[in-house]
């Protein structure tokens, strides 16, 4: 049990160090693009399963980013058009994670194989 109490006292310290730097570096913003950081990693390191959901989220808003610049690029997108392709990122985002889910999002694909986080 000690044990345990040692290694949260670590990841607490780590974090706030982390964020005071971020802080002084970069005053708010820093601050709060730290804090954001830090949840994020916090929760991926908490359990495979969330590690996983994170990983397909990441996935899916790059690969709705990508089609959404290439589509507007293409077709010289304006006004209504520019702001629909914004949820490009999104909707790829939800549908990676419904991919995901059909393996509890321990395993992720690449070039046809799957393998195991």
């Amino acid at each position: 049990m000690r044990r345990m109490k040692r290694g949260w006292l670590l990841s607490a310290a780590s974090v706030g160090v982390f964020l005071a730097f971020s802080y002084l570096t970069g005053g708010f913003s820093g601050l709060a693009f730290a804090a954001l950081l830090s949840a994020i990693i916090l929760l991926s390191v908490s359990s495979p399963r969330r590690a996983g959901m994170m990983f397909y989220f990441f996935i899916g808003f790059l690969a709705g980013f990508t089609v959404a610049i290439v589509i507007g690029v293409k077709t010289n997108a304006t006004g209504w058009e520019s702001a629909a392709l914004m949820a490009l990122p999104f909707i790829g985002a939800l549908v990676a994670l419904f991919y995901g889910r059909k393996t509890d999002y321990l395993s992720w694909p690449i070039f046809g194989f799957r393998y195991k986080l």
